[in-house]
C-alpha cells in the first residue's frame, strides 16, 4: 500500500544499517508514508497511483 511504500522507501534511503535503527529515523519516514498514502488515494489504480518522490516532497512541503 501507499504508506507502505513510501516509509520503506525513506526508511531504506536514510537508513544504513537497520539493526542501529534510531527511533528518531522512524518519524520522517512514518510522515513520508503516511503522505504517500494520501497521495496515492488521489488517482486510479493500485501501484499505478503511487505518487513520485517530488511530488511528496511538495506535498509535505506545502504542510
Amino acid at each position: 500500500d501507499g504508506f507502505m511504500a513510501g516509509f520503506l522507501h525513506t526508511l531504506l534511503k536514510n537508513t544504513e544499517n537497520l539493526s542501529e535503527l534510531d527511533s528518531r529515523e522512524l518519524l520522517p519516514a512514518v510522515k513520508f508514508g503516511n503522505a504517500t498514502g494520501a497521495l496515492t488515494t488521489t488517482d486510479y489504480g493500485a501501484t499505478s497511483a503511487f505518487p513520485n518522490s517530488d511530488l511528496v516532497e511538495s506535498f509535505l512541503a506545502d504542510r
